[in-house]
């Protein structure tokens, strides 16, 4: 009669390496760790509040997403537009952007003719 591991042996092994597989194989079953007692229902126990913990989180992630403020859809328009287009500069800014790019000009065009040799800042 052959055993399982005769089966999942090479058949063309020499009977001496067959018989020291198989003392290896019963030596290495014979060394195998035996669970300690009451380990898997430790194991049953902490897989079990692992459990409801996540449920509980599941539950209070539902809670907060369903009860937290959203913006009213003013807000939503008007922050949409501001992303979209750039910054959106006042009217009175647009003025004052101009006057002083006015006067600058006009200091250029003063210093111009100072340096020309006529208007008030010629010299001699």
């Amino acid at each position: 009669m052959t055993s399982p591991e005769d089966e999942t042996l090479d058949p063309e092994l020499p009977d001496a390496e067959r018989d020291e597989l198989k003392a290896t194989a019963s030596l290495l079953e014979r060394s195998r760790p035996t669970p300690r007692p009451g380990f898997r229902e430790k194991l049953a126990e902490r897989l079990q509040r692992k459990l409801t913990d996540w449920r509980q989180l599941h539950e209070t992630a539902g809670l907060l997403k369903n009860s937290r403020p959203v913006p009213s859809p003013g807000f939503e328009r008007q922050l949409a537009r501001q992303m979209s287009g750039g910054l959106v500069v006042p009217e009175c800014s647009r003025v004052l952007i101009g006057a002083y790019a006015g006067l600058g000009l006009l200091l250029l065009t003063i210093v111009a003719l100072g340096l020309a040799g006529a208007g008030p800042l010629a010299s001699g």
